[in-house]
């Protein structure tokens, strides 16, 4: 079953305007526009029900986190991860890792 993306809504890909800054004096500095797809459905706009999945573990997990008071890079180092990988995992992000279940529960991995 395929629905709307829950990380996009299924307006992915999209562009959007944004400052760039290529280095100090580049004249090629200041707004312009850029395509951006979603990790989450790879800029399909639709998601199966792993995907949706995958986001909802993944925003429990960043509020589960953050209400211990544990930073990504703590967060991190408990796992024995990247600060990137754990933010791609609470981004429900395709391919990110999924989470030692004791270490879910503020345990240490072992």
């Amino acid at each position: 079953m395929t629905f709307s993306c829950p990380a996009c809504k299924g307006k992915s890909p999209r562009i959007d305007r944004v400052f760039a800054n290529y280095g100090m004096g580049d004249p090629r500095n200041g707004p312009e526009e850029r395509e951006f797809i979603c990790a989450v459905c790879d800029g399909k706009g639709n998601a199966t029900d792993e995907d949706s999945l995958r986001v909802q573990i993944g925003r429990a997990h960043k509020i589960e986190r953050i209400s211990r008071g544990e930073t990504l890079y703590e967060c991190a180092q408990r796992y024995g991860w990247s600060s990137v990988e754990v933010c791609a995992m609470e981004m429900g992000k395709r391919g990110a890792k999924v989470p030692p279940t004791e270490a879910m529960d503020g345990g240490t991995k072992e």
